[in-house]
């Protein structure tokens, strides 16, 4: 037997770029299906439910018909809201375990067209594809959230593929998945139905024109007839729903200019960034060229002519009539103008892009790497600088905490106004009775005191949560003043512009006590007689700049000494405390209380890890003298690291042991002076104090700065011009100064033209508002509660 030599083949230098065996093609799907999930998990909970999410929970709380109903009526169809009612019974309510089935449609989304390019265009393509929708910073964004995007993008991806692979070969088979898939988009998302349109169109054109005889034309024409008929009778149900739902009426609003649009699309599908668009002009033109290229070389290939038809139709007609739908009109629901409508046309674009890379590495193989580097570059970059936008705020858990804590029951919840009404129904799990005070129409005297009446007739305990102080449907604040004047403000508690008040009839109604148990256990006890039993903490990690709000359980074992107080405090790992609040006890033996505190965090403190302290302090104590740690916070920042104090030097005065003044610079009609000061009438002074923040205090103090001399007839005193404001205008209160810190904090006197000749001196001070207790000044010449800095001489 003879064995011949296998013939030897010579590939070409131009071959096509392939995957040689199933499994190659098999293995890179799935670490690019890795890599989409990978890049979707992380901090998938790290940012607040918003309006729509909120929504969303409450649609799936509902029974499968109510549900539908309640949709009806809004700008979505029922099914996402179903799978939700579904899943959250499986999983849970939490962000993360909500947010996670948006995740896994995401990458199911990626799965989907790497599988329908490697059918239409070929594996690599396929893959290549994949790879972008994967690393679509758009596409990740909204695959974080409660919403049906990701869905319909699966769906989207199924429509082309079944459009172009019907045109490329139709059978039995592809029609039926095109009518399936149609249907279900229909019933996910309403601007996929657009799409479904418009990828229909492309499909039918392109066989008419392909088509030479009139009856295959007609017989072409009739196929896709009947597929929209089918699937208009799968969706003839929800049809007749909206038939018989009243919609809200259109909503006559200003939209962007159509450049405007086109320019925010072409930015958004290469970099997903939809703001200051001028800035990424150059990448934008780069995808966008390349775009073309993809199209071009579809359509000069006979077998990929269909996917250049009916992308370009999908990534033309339907933005375009997403623009033309959000424009003032007197017949239609008008939807508002969102970037985020076109992210389900990511597999067309991507699919398209790819094949552009596969046609240039036909033509010129390192153009193709350059160009295939670039995109990955591209959207890499713009995925990187994603992440760190995601931040949690605490706008309603705390609130939501701090009614569950104290509510009984006969209580009720009014929501004033009510505009937030999904986001705070997503964290509300009190079971009160709950009422929303509507923006569609401003509130009267009469009204709010007819409201009121009815309010407080069914409950004799109102819960006002406020949003700006109820200004949205209640700008003159009738309501909250009827209720003033009519109940018992028992406790509050405030969250930025949020506001909680316990509004009661009850005489005996109080705050005293919880009624709920911590979110967090914690076990200390930081003095003999006082234990800590738990902390409710809404958020782990916080921006500098932000207040953290948190509400810590005490409990007592025998009654406090008078003046003992609550603290809680933020410090490094040096120990220093960098912010502190504090809190009067007035506990007797075995009473419990809990006690909530604001940490507002500075916004110079440096990123990094911090101390979540609490402890207690007496009434002639600077800080506590044993401490229970409740939590370690995580701050990010740009802030540059603490400066160290000073270890040389002598201030001019301390005040409370927390801050000195370090220096003083004076300047009179803008000529530097020392003292004695030489004043004429009508003199400018300029006083710069330097202050040093020697230790954190949670004291907000106002500096005085007064012009004394003679007694002054019109103010019976013997200030003739003084200010009285927070450090630096207001924007560096006191209590938000961190240890080590300088403030340069600048005010201006001026000698009043009638002042009379005598000796005149410059004072200062810090006081508390409203009490106006001064802090105590300690300096060479002894403790007092103010400090001469200048005296001088006015000669007339």
């Amino acid at each position: 037997m003879t064995i011949e030599a296998p013939t030897p083949v010579r590939l070409s230098r131009k071959a096509d770029l392939s995957v040689r065996r199933p499994s190659d093609f098999l293995i890179a799907g799935c670490l690019i299906v890795l890599l989409s999930l990978a890049v979707r998990l992380p901090r998938l909970a790290d940012h607040s439910v918003w309006w729509d999410e909120g929504f969303a929970i409450y649609e799936a709380r509902l029974p499968l018909l109510a549900a539908a109903y309640r949709t009806a009526f809004d700008v979505h169809p029922p099914l996402h809201y179903w799978f939700l009612h579904f899943w959250i019974r499986l999983v849970g309510e939490s962000e993360f375990a909500v947010r996670y089935s948006t995740v896994l449609f995401a990458v199911l989304s990626v799965a989907v067209l790497a599988w329908a390019g490697r059918r239409l265009a070929g594996p690599w393509t396929g893959l290549f594809a994949a790879l972008l929708l994967t690393l679509a910073r758009i596409y990740i964004e909204w695959s974080q959230e409660m919403r049906m995007y990701t869905i319909a993008t699966v769906l989207t991806a199924l429509i082309l593929y079944f459009t172009v692979a019907l045109c490329q070969q139709p059978t039995r088979r592809r029609w039926l998945g095109l009518v399936v898939v149609g249907t279900v988009a229909l019933y996910t998302l309403y601007i996929a139905g657009i799409t479904l349109l418009a990828a229909g169109l492309g499909g039918l054109v392109y066989g008419l024109v392909q088509r030479s005889e009139w009856r295959a034309r007609w017989h072409w024409f009739l196929l896709w007839l009947g597929a929209g008929a089918a699937t208009s009778v799968l969706y003839s149900p929800w049809l007749i729903v909206l038939a018989l739902t009243t919609r809200p009426a259109p909503r006559i609003e200003w939209t962007i200019d159509f450049r405007t649009f086109v320019h925010a699309y072409l930015t958004v599908m290469p970099l997903g960034i939809s703001t200051y668009l001028d800035r990424y002009v150059i990448p934008t033109a780069f995808a966008t060229l390349l775009l073309l290229i993809g199209i071009v070389s579809a359509w000069r290939s006979a077998k990929q002519r269909p996917l250049a038809v009916v992308g370009l139709a999908m990534l033309v007609l339907a933005p375009v009539s997403v623009y033309v739908m959000s424009l003032p009109n007197p017949i239609y629901f008008k939807p508002n103008l969102e970037i985020r409508y076109v992210l389900i046309l990511l597999p067309a674009y991507d699919l398209l892009l790819a094949w552009a890379i596969q046609t240039l590495w036909q033509i010129w193989r390192p153009a193709s790497l350059l160009a295939a580097l670039a995109m990955l570059g591209i959207s890499s970059w713009s995925v990187w600088t994603y992440y760190p936008t995601k931040v949690k705020v605490d706008d309603y858990p705390s609130l939501v905490r701090f009614i569950s804590a104290h509510a009984q029951p006969g209580d009720e919840i009014v929501l004033y106004p009510d505009r937030d009404w999904p986001i705070f129904g997503y964290y509300n799990h009190t079971g009160l009775a709950l009422f929303g005070v509507g923006t569609d129409k401003t509130q009267t005297a009469d009204g709010a005191a007819a409201l009121g009446a009815e309010l407080l007739a069914a409950h004799p305990s109102l819960w006002l949560v406020s949003i700006d102080g109820g200004h949205d449907s209640d700008p003159n604040g009738y309501l909250a003043k009827w209720l003033a004047q009519h109940t018992r403000d028992v406790g509050n508690f405030q969250v930025d512009n949020k506001q909680v008040q316990l509004l009661s009839r009850d005489p005996n109604r109080t705050l005293q006590g919880w009624t709920l148990a911590p979110e967090r256990p914690v076990q200390g006890t930081p003095a003999p007689n006082l234990q800590i039993r738990g902390v409710d903490l809404a958020l782990n990690e916080i921006p500098a700049g932000q207040n953290l709000n948190l509400a810590v359980y005490w409990q007592a074992s025998t009654a406090l000494a008078p003046g003992e107080r609550a603290i809680v405090w933020i410090e490094d790992a040096r120990g220093q405390v960098l912010v502190q609040r504090s809190w009067a006890l007035a506990l007797k033996a075995g009473e419990q209380w809990r006690a909530d505190y604001t940490l507002p965090i500075p916004a110079q403190i440096p990123a990094g890890q911090y101390q979540l302290e609490a402890g207690v302090r007496g009434q002639a104590e600077a800080r506590a003298t044993s401490s229970v740690r409740l939590a370690v916070i995580q701050v990010d920042s740009d802030a540059p690291p603490l400066p160290s104090l000073p270890t040389s030097g002598r201030a001019l005065a301390q005040f409370d042991q927390a801050i000195a003044l370090a220096r003083v610079d004076l300047t009179i009609n803008g000529q530097p002076i020392n003292s004695p000061m030489l004043l004429h009438p009508g003199d400018k002074i300029r006083v710069t104090l330097h202050w040093l923040a020697l230790a954190a205090t949670d004291r907000r103090y106002t500096v005085f700065v007064h012009l004394v001399g003679p007694p002054n007839p019109a103010t019976k005193t013997p200030v003739w011009d003084q200010k009285d404001r927070f450090p630096q205008n207001g924007s560096r209160p006191t209590d938000s100064w961190l240890p080590g810190q300088t403030i340069s904090d600048p005010y201006q006197l001026t000698v009043p033209t009638d002042a009379p000749a005598g000796d005149y001196s410059i004072e200062i001070g810090l006081y508390e508002q409203p009490s106006g207790q001064r802090a105590r000044v300690q300096s060479a010449s002894g403790t007092s509660n103010s400090f001469v800095i200048a005296r001088g001489i006015l000669n007339r």
